[in-house]
């Protein structure tokens, strides 16, 4: 089995394990962008978590970017979120 061959749940909670222990930016970076194109609201918590609390900014800018892409009323309602807190 490869990992494309993972979907849905599967999917969103293996990126997610990865995305807590995974160092290398690069490596995250692709994982956050493949969480936006899940398209699925069960990514949006983690994606709002990277979006607050992270400390690199261009970790932080993809997975504004990515809930953006899910653009349901979840992510959207995240995006708020963030928006409130940098003020």
């Amino acid at each position: 089995m490869n990992v494309e061959d993972i979907e849905g749940p599967a999917a969103i909670e293996m990126f997610t394990a990865i995305l807590k222990t995974e160092q290398d930016p690069d490596i995250k970076r692709t994982i956050i962008h493949a969480l936006g194109d899940t398209e699925s609201d069960d990514a949006v918590p983690i994606l709002a978590e990277i979006a607050m609390n992270e400390k690199d900014v261009r970790l932080r800018a993809d997975a504004v970017s990515a809930l953006g892409e899910i653009g349901t009323p979840e992510a959207r309602e995240a995006l708020m979120k963030v928006l409130e807190k940098k003020e």
